[in-house]
């Protein structure tokens, strides 16, 4: 495709050929090829191309004059395709040429493997159906770059085959993005956030301490079985939110848990003990005399069958407060 760009005139010329724009009959020879194709993108200095296109962003660059213009260009090219893969054009207004606009031809390969650009698209990803814009095809290998939000509202650009695309009405891809804002709103956490998850197959529930949006991690302060209060780090995708009243009353049976595994010295505790291969689990029956809050352990003196002291350190959870 041939690209031209209009060439202003120097003033003295325009003052003494005016007569030249009366007459749009003749041939303009103002206009100039001036666009230069490297992998597969056009570049402009200092001029404007002629065919219609659509801005997409202004990068910062690095052009030396020093070694190869072909390798300063081909670099330029790489490291703005790296965060816009989709511009088929570079537009360079500055003549210190630190400062590209990125820009895509409209009509210029349009369609390909039964897509075209701008085509509204579904495609899979591990066990999640996202939804985008085709904004690059390319013929070498068979795939288009697809630009789409993920969960957390971030845009991305993924390379797929044409194969792995189906495309959508704009009536349907606009019902599935109303779909996708409700999703994302479920992993949409404030600071004081109530929250559940699950932790090695249990439940647990805290409250939302600070956010971390770049690890997508929020930080949650809970209470364990003991009663000691715990800060760890949970994936948005792990947490649900719950009600005031709902974590009111999880707290409330929380507390009545902690209170099962608090024990006093001296106090009377029954336990299951197992021999050594965990078989003829036995109830056994003794007398706190040490607690070890830091394991969470105590050790309990009882006698066994052969009417002999012993003393054995047991889990608190493991331990079962005898009522007086």
């Amino acid at each position: 495709m041939k690209l031209r760009t209009l060439t202003l005139l120097p003033l003295l010329a325009v003052l003494t050929s005016i007569n030249i724009f009366g007459q749009t009959s003749e041939t303009d020879y103002s206009l100039a090829k001036v666009g230069k194709k490297i992998y597969g993108v056009y570049i402009f200095l200092n001029s404007e191309p002629y065919n219609e296109y659509d801005y997409i962003a202004t990068v910062d660059v690095k052009i030396t004059w020093t070694g190869s213009q072909q390798e300063s260009f081909e670099k330029a090219i790489n490291k703005a395709k790296k965060k816009h893969p989709y511009f088929n054009g570079m537009v360079f207004h500055s003549s210190d040429f630190d400062k590209v606009d990125l820009i895509r031809f409209k009509g210029l390969d349009v369609s390909r493997g039964g897509v075209s650009i701008d085509s509204k698209v579904s495609f899979i990803q591990g066990n999640q159906v996202n939804y985008g814009i085709v904004v690059e095809l390319q013929s070498s290998n068979g795939e288009a770059s697809v630009m789409y939000f993920d969960i957390f509202e971030e845009e991305k650009v993924k390379k797929l085959a044409y194969t792995d695309l189906t495309p959508l009405s704009d009536e349907i891809y606009l019902e599935k993005q109303e779909e996708f804002k409700k999703e994302v709103e479920k992993y949409k956490f404030n600071i004081g956030d109530k929250v559940i998850w699950t932790d090695n197959k249990m439940s647990a529930f805290g409250e939302v301490m600070s956010l971390d949006h770049n690890y997508h991690k929020a930080s949650i302060k809970y209470i364990n079985t003991f009663g000691e209060e715990i800060i760890t780090k949970v994936s948005y995708l792990d947490l649900n939110s719950i009600t005031e009243e709902d974590f009111i009353a999880k707290l409330n049976s929380k507390n009545e848990e902690v209170e099962q595994h608090t024990f006093e010295m001296g106090q009377k505790v029954t336990w299951i003990k197992s021999d050594f291969f965990g078989q003829n689990p036995k109830q056994i029956s003794g007398e706190i005399i040490e607690l070890n809050d830091t394991y969470h352990k105590a050790s309990v003196k009882y006698i066994d069958e052969n009417k002999e002291e012993k003393i054995e350190k047991v889990s608190y959870v493991d331990l079962s407060k005898i009522k007086p």
